[in-house]
């Protein structure tokens, strides 16, 4: 688990699009609408966040049942994308975060969650990307799981 807090400002004031131009990401899903994915919050909220990370190969269940244990409920993706804005320098090196307390229903049927990732792609070209993860099943080791107290 990383034991830092991360101060964040979330911007309800701006718009999905503008928060997630804000990241300045490389790559970001075509699922990331304001059709989507509903912004609901009033002017500028600040929240204390930590990343973590359950050390194991891990179910949804399995690291929501551990957030719980801590105190602390999955980020939602306001929060998410505050935090890929404001710290850019903390989740890259950790290969990204997750927010699980958002999801939405594909077109399949299948639940997903946001997520920022760093993937090299070789020849020195980096991209960071906002994308949607699929929420049932087993989250592999390196994941990190953004997250905020109760």
């Amino acid at each position: 688990m990383d034991n830092q807090t991360y101060h964040l400002t979330i911007d309800y004031t701006l718009s999905l699009a503008q928060m997630i131009e804000a990241g300045r990401y490389t790559s970001v899903h075509q699922g990331f609408t304001a059709e989507h994915f509903l912004l609901v919050g009033i002017g500028q909220v600040e929240v204390e966040a930590q990343l973590v990370h359950p050390n194991k190969k891990a179910s949804t269940e399995e690291v929501l049942q551990h957030l719980d244990s801590l105190g602390l409920r999955p980020a939602i993706l306001p929060e998410l994308l505050a935090f890929g804005a404001q710290y850019p320098d903390v989740w890259k090196p950790r290969g990204g975060a997750v927010a699980l307390g958002t999801t939405w229903v594909n077109p399949d049927g299948e639940r997903e969650v946001p997520g920022l990732y760093e993937d090299d792609i070789g020849e020195d070209t980096i991209q960071s990307i906002l994308l949607l993860l699929l929420y049932d099943g087993k989250w592999l080791e390196p994941a990190f799981f953004l997250a905020v107290p109760k």
